[in-house]
Formats: C-alpha cells, sequence, structure tokens
C-alpha cells in the first residue's frame, strides 16, 4: 500500500474551488482506500487578512499556515523553494511514497465518470481515437 500526501497551497479568497476539489478528492480516496493511504494537506498564506479556518474545510484535511512570500500566485524560485520546505517538512515527519500538488481550482474527475463516458461511447460505437 502506497502512502501519498495530497498537497494544496490556497488562500481563503479559493475556499469554494479548494472545498469543490476536496470533495472529489475525498470519494476518490474512499474508493481507493485498500491501495492508498492518503492525508491531505492544506497550506494556507498566512500573509493574507483572511485565514481559512479547518471548521471551514470539506472533510479532514491537515491545515498548515505557511509564512513564505507567495508573490501573487506561487510566482518565481522563492515559491518552488517555499513549497518544497513545506514537502520536506512532511516528508521528515511522515514516510509518504509520493507528494501531489494540486491547484483549489483544479478540475478533478472521479475515476467514476471515466467509467460511465467509457460505457457511453462503447454503448454508442464511438471509437475512442475519435475523441483526440
Amino acid at each position: 500500500m502506497s502512502k501519498i500526501a495530497v498537497c494544496y497551497f490556497s488562500y481563503y479568497k479559493d475556499i469554494d474551488f479548494l472545498n469543490n476539489s476536496l470533495k472529489v478528492l475525498q470519494s476518490t480516496i474512499e474508493r481507493h482506500k485498500n491501495e492508498h493511504e492518503v492525508q491531505v494537506y492544506v497550506f494556507d498564506d498566512g500573509r493574507c487578512e483572511k485565514k481559512i479556518k479547518k471548521k471551514e474545510l470539506f472533510g479532514n484535511p491537515t491545515l498548515i499556515t505557511t509564512h513564505f512570500d507567495r508573490k501573487g500566485n506561487l510566482n518565481g524560485y522563492e515559491c518552488i523553494e517555499g513549497m518544497f520546505n513545506e514537502y520536506r517538512k512532511i516528508l521528515e515527519k511522515f514516510d509518504y511514497d509520493y507528494v501531489i500538488k494540486l491547484d483549489s481550482d483544479c478540475v478533478l474527475n472521479s475515476l467514476d465518470y471515466i467509467y460511465v463516458a467509457e460505457k457511453e461511447l462503447e454503448k454508442n460505437k464511438i471509437p475512442k481515437q475519435q475523441l483526440g
């Protein structure tokens, strides 16, 4: 069983996007809980005036406040260094096989969606190659 850390670097303004992504991620984690051990981390931008509160987050992610300069949207070397420092901290504490970084506004599709689409293609006899 692999151990996976999923990391979101976010801030309060994106909490709706973040929670939508967390919901889909949580359903995927549930379906694959016998294959992978997953811990979700939300790294809140401590430089923002309004902070994310744990009770506002879907599921039970670990909430960590960071204070490195994100340069607006995690731009530049300093931001990469700041993210890597956070990864290092959790990797030193827990022995993860993988660390995955997701954005709050990324679109996640569950595997169920893919299976439904595949069945529809087969039912309508549409070759997968036509999907591009």
